[in-house]
């Protein structure tokens, strides 16, 4: 086999060989500190890659090992470091993102066609986080803002939600569940005593789905942030 040939199989197949949840760092994100193998783990990349250009250099054919080297390392820190903010996020004691009782928006990707297919409660000390979880192509985007009453969109009918106040939550990009073949678990679901009351589902309608969070206090801080890894759009609510 040529060398040439044989430095790129072996360039592609180094990652693998490595677990790179053996060698723990940390790094901060969010005020949050989130523990990944990122750096140990490029070293160990970037050196083998490193010798095996070296071996390659023997042979009759000549091949860049920059080229190479480059390469792995850049798919390598890629791959952890997505792993590594998108999964821990999810359990992280403090809310994601700024905490605000403002209106927010985002603008889905173009072409997305998403589904929430479940949604969850979980309760922390200092404030609640709220998750629905998506599936499909695409990114969302998302209309939130506080209300007095719970409206579903489009028919305006009385939505029955627990709660001082109501905060809509309008994920854009969405369509309707059978146009992809999957399910829906969309149930009501009660606060753990928290700052979230009860979360509903309002439905999808042309293209955006509507939930609707009952808060126990008026107008609470709150962010908004989309992570993938799963695909979730995760809603943290913050105790006053």
């Amino acid at each position: 086999m040529p060398s040439s040939v044989r430095l790129q199989r072996l360039a592609h197949e180094i990652p693998i060989l490595f677990n790179y949840r053996s060698v723990p760092t940390t790094l901060e994100y969010m005020n949050a500190t989130i523990t990944t193998p990122f750096t140990r783990n490029l070293v160990v990349c970037a050196a083998a890659v490193a010798s095996v250009a070296l071996l390659s250099a023997c042979g009759p054919e000549e091949n860049s090992p920059a080229t190479a080297t480059s390469s792995v390392v850049t798919t390598s820190s890629s791959t952890i470091q997505k792993q590594a903010l998108t999964t821990d996020q999810d359990s992280s004691p403090q809310p994601l993102g700024q905490t605000a009782p403002g209106n927010k928006t985002q603008t889905p990707s173009p072409s997305g066609k998403l589904v929430p297919t479940s949604m969850r409660v979980g309760h922390h000390e200092d404030f609640d986080r709220v998750v629905f979880d998506l599936e499909g192509d695409g990114n969302p985007g998302w209309f939130t803002n506080y209300t007095d009453t719970a409206t579903q969109q489009a028919s305006g009918q009385p939505l029955n939600v627990a709660g001082q106040s109501f905060l809509n939550i309008n994920i854009d990009g969405t369509t309707y569940p059978f146009e992809l073949g999957i399910q829906q678990q969309l149930d009501p679901i009660k606060g753990a005593g928290g700052p979230v009351a009860e979360v509903v589902s309002g439905g999808t309608f042309e293209g955006r789905s509507q939930f609707v969070i009952g808060i126990n206090a008026k107008d609470a801080p709150y962010s908004v942030t989309y992570l993938e890894n799963p695909k979730r759009l995760v809603v943290d609510i913050a105790a006053r």
